[in-house]
């Protein structure tokens, strides 16, 4: 039974989605374990639907399978050119998880990760010089196992990491 895929209606589906997000505060705070709390979701669960014959591991697995529909369908709204994605849980999932930096990361994270460092041009013309002198004798050195193009690739990331100062 522990294996088996089972197929939840759009009510138990739903009984689902709330039982579990109305108890997020106590999953997320780490004091339990997530085991105890499945076994509570399907005691909620079996109160208001006693013929459910899914498990706790089988609850919790369509449930995971959930938010991650969930995180895919936010990610390609926040997307530019394509529609919006609609799903019945999408609103459930949205109060709870919406404003998790794991789900939707601050703009000025994403805007701090794609500055680049500015340079002058004469800064930039001697940084490609000394580049090319360090080329030249990172070249004369023979490779460990003789392959000149892993060497190569190695070489063209030295490079990228002296341009940007890392």
């Amino acid at each position: 039974m522990e294996g088996e895929i089972i197929k939840l209606s759009s009510a138990e589906s739903k009984l689902l989605v709330r039982c579990r997000l109305d108890m997020e505060q106590e999953f997320s705070c780490g004091k339990r374990k997530k085991s105890v709390l499945w076994g509570k979701v399907l005691d909620n669960i079996k109160t208001e639907a006693p013929d459910l014959t899914a498990t706790k591991e089988q609850l919790q697995r369509k449930f995971l399978n959930m938010l991650a529909t969930y995180k895919r369908i936010k990610k390609r709204n926040r997307s530019t050119g394509r529609d919006a994605t609609t799903w019945d849980f999408f609103n459930d999932f949205d109060e709870v998880y919406g404003n998790r930096h794991s789900v939707d990361p601050p703009s000025e994270n994403l805007q701090n990760s794609l500055d680049l460092p500015s340079c002058s041009t004469a800064e930039h013309i001697r940084e490609n010089e000394m580049c090319r002198e360090d080329n030249d004798v990172v070249k004369s050195v023979p490779d460990v196992r003789g392959n000149q193009q892993n060497f190569a690739k190695k070489n063209a990331q030295y490079r990228d990491m002296k341009r940007w100062n890392f």
